[in-house]
């Protein structure tokens, strides 16, 4: 049997490419379409912004938090160090300022360490005339503000746990001083050679069956932030 409808195949061809237009556009319309984004270099923001010849910041690590300081960094300075270890902690005494402010009270400071007397652990502190105690905080037991001629200087005090090897530990220690000096690293032989004489670089005394490690020396301040003391 013959078909009564019969259609030109071109009528045929072209409603079947209209249908498929439609299908792409009905279709398509609502896929997300895909986007890229670009990010400049810091380096290159810097170069349109600064004249030439500037330097970029460099990238670092977020700075650690430090106590702050009144130590003039760059200056010639002596600092007077003393430690002693008390049960499990060692008790750490120190002072930067002026090399020959400091130089006169030498001997009273190392004469205040030497005469401390201690109750469960810590310091019973005692104010010479003149000296004026300030209250404690997060890096510091207690500060001494001590009288001298360009104005009162400051004696930190402040403890941390002590290790078994005192004389290492004592060593490291006068080693992280003196480099905030810009001075040398020193020997376990020379903390063992050193006499009672405050004068000198190294100096030793005794303290009820303790021994106090004292250091006085010269050199220049550098910028060292919050360095505690070195724990055992």
């Amino acid at each position: 049997m013959q078909s009564i409808f019969t259609f030109p195949r071109g009528i045929i061809f072209n409603t079947f490419l209209l249908a498929i237009v439609v299908f792409t556009l009905t279709g398509c319309g609502d896929s997300e379409q895909i986007r890229t984004y670009e990010t400049r270099k810091p380096e290159d923001v810097f170069a349109e912004n600064h004249i030439e010849g500037a330097k970029p910041p460099e990238r670092t690590a977020p700075p650690m938090m430090s106590a702050p300081s009144t130590e003039a960094v760059g200056e010639p300075a002596r600092m007077f160090g003393a430690m002693v270890r008390v049960d499990d902690q060692t008790w750490f005494y120190k002072l930067t300022g002026p090399v020959d402010e400091v130089n006169k009270i030498v001997p009273q400071l190392r004469d205040y360490v030497v005469s401390m007397k201690y109750e469960n652990g810590q310091p019973v502190l005692t104010k010479p005339e003149g000296w004026e105690q300030l209250p404690g905080n997060q890096f510091r037991f207690a500060t001494m503000k001590i009288p001298a001629e360009s104005g009162a200087l400051e004696m930190s005090i402040s403890p941390l746990p002590s290790s078994e090897e005192e004389l290492l530990n004592a060593v490291a220690n006068i080693n992280r001083w003196r480099g905030q000096l810009g001075l040398g690293e020193i020997k376990s032989t020379d903390i063992e050679a050193a006499g009672d004489d405050p004068s000198l670089e190294i100096s030793k005394a005794s303290q009820d069956g303790r021994t106090i490690y004292f250091v006085n020396i010269v050199g220049e301040q550098k910028s060292t932030g919050m360095r505690p003391p070195f724990a055992g």
